[in-house]
């Protein structure tokens, strides 16, 4: 789709929306009511100006970030799948963290770049709409070499990064991107892409201060990790097994259930779920047994009445068999006298 051109309005709220504001934020800061600044959102999706990452909790856009200049070297930027694209995540709303099927992506090391150029280190550091994402910090001298620490805010998080020169002449940049949070489905495929999104993200910013580095390496292991307390209780707790499977980490100060395979984060994710089928099913059968139940009940009702009925259509019956013969044997018993009384005449008598 060829991309309009933007009103100054659809121009601010997006550029508040790539630099990690939320919905929220972006209404406050314009002071603009939230059904605006989320129609305007909805608009430029539609323009293909944003672009939402289904599933994915925060919120996720991607952007097409502005081509280098032709004069930076080529193999000198730092490029993802699709060297054009940064993914940002940003909230639109509250993270349930408590969800088993959330699943808290993050990094057990960091993201290194080589620095082609080293730029400026003064103070604060500014992105493209003159926000202040964050700054250079302190410089300490270790071993005798020298790191330059710094931290941008971004989408709540502080992402430390440090700049170190080593004592040999090599020249480093070190980011550690946090953690995303995102549904358990998306997490194997998204999560790398984001925290790498954001270390670049970082060099982007340093650019403006004349900033050139490699493409980033990832030193360390991306975790997967669930908050699921019952899985949990299962594994010893801190007890890290070399290439196990699935672990407890209590290193966040609660127990989560780990794992540094992605072929185990859909498993992860969708075993609550699972579970949960299962105990619908299992109530759907209970109360299937309870229906069961309640018409056998009822039927054992219904045969004692019937039974009852009977018993007392038979004993009415029997009544009045005893009755009738009864009557009749007292009918026979009278004709009997008669007769014999009638048999016993003179005849003179009889007939005068």
């Amino acid at each position: 789709m060829t991309k309009s051109k933007l009103t100054s309005k659809q121009r601010r709220i997006r550029d508040l929306l790539i630099s990690g504001h939320s919905m929220h934020s972006v209404a406050r800061k314009l002071r603009l009511a939230n059904s605006t600044v989320r129609g305007i959102a909805h608009n430029l999706e539609y323009l293909n100006e944003i672009r939402r990452i289904p599933g994915s909790s925060p919120t996720c856009i991607s952007w097409e970030a502005p081509r280098p200049p032709a004069t930076v070297p080529l193999g000198t930027e730092s490029t993802i799948t699709h060297p054009n694209t940064r993914y940002v995540p940003f909230s639109d709303g509250y993270v349930d963290k408590n969800d088993p099927e959330m699943c808290r992506v993050h990094t057990a090391g960091f993201f290194k770049f080589i620095v082609h150029t080293a730029g400026t280190m003064n103070g604060r550091i500014l992105d493209e709409n003159e926000q202040i994402m964050g700054e250079w910090t302190e410089t300490v001298y270790p071993r005798g070499r020298a790191d330059h620490k710094g931290y941008m805010t971004m989408f709540g998080d502080l992402v430390n990064f440090s700049y170190r020169e080593g004592n040999k002449g090599s020249r480093t940049l070190a980011v550690w991107p946090k953690e995303i949070w995102l549904h358990g489905s998306d997490a194997a495929e998204k999560g790398l892409i984001m925290l790498t999104s954001r270390a670049i993200y970082v060099t982007q910013l340093l650019r403006r201060y004349g900033w050139r580095v490699s493409e980033p390496e990832l030193r360390g292991k991306i975790h997967y990790a669930f908050n699921n307390p019952a899985l949990a209780s299962n594994y010893q707790k801190d007890v890290h097994i070399e290439n196990a499977e699935v672990y407890v980490d209590t290193s966040p100060g609660e127990s989560e259930v780990e794992t540094e395979n992605e072929s185990n984060v859909n498993i992860l994710a969708f075993l609550p779920s699972h579970i949960r089928a299962l105990y619908a099913a299992d109530k759907v059968m209970a109360g299937q047994i309870e229906v069961t139940q309640a018409e056998l009940i009822e039927h054992k009702k219904k045969t004692r009445l019937i039974v009852d009925i009977l018993k007392d259509h038979t004993e009415a019956t029997e009544l009045i068999a005893k009755k009738q013969t009864a009557e009749l044997e007292n009918q026979i018993y009278t004709h009997g006298r008669h007769d014999g009384a009638t048999a016993g005449r003179p005849k003179d008598v009889m007939y005068g």
